[in-house]
């Protein structure tokens, strides 16, 4: 991601949007910036097979820095429960 967005000298990138596509068994994930945390999505529900778009106001923290690595982390609030989740966060410039 840093070698897309350096060329444009931007200091920050912001998330646009997020989407989960769960399949397996209904799960609920917080995602946050520290492992554990959920200070980007708070207890976001993903239901069975199912395609969850994240609405804005459930995206707490939008802007991320891009001059210093942030990793990412997903975190089953209860528990995975053998759900296969794929989490899409689209950036923008900011």
């Amino acid at each position: 991601m840093r070698e897309e967005f350096a060329s444009y000298s931007f200091l920050a990138v912001t998330v646009a949007s997020l989407v989960m596509l769960c399949s397996g068994l209904l799960t609920i994930a917080s995602i946050g910036s520290a492992s554990g945390g959920n200070d980007i999505v708070t207890a976001q529900a993903c239901g069975a097979n199912a395609l969850t778009h994240v609405a804005d106001a459930s995206i707490l923290k939008r802007v991320l820095s891009d001059s210093v690595v942030t990793r990412l982390f997903a975190t089953a609030v209860t528990a995975w429960n053998n759900a296969n989740v794929t989490i899409s966060i689209v950036f923008g410039f900011y």
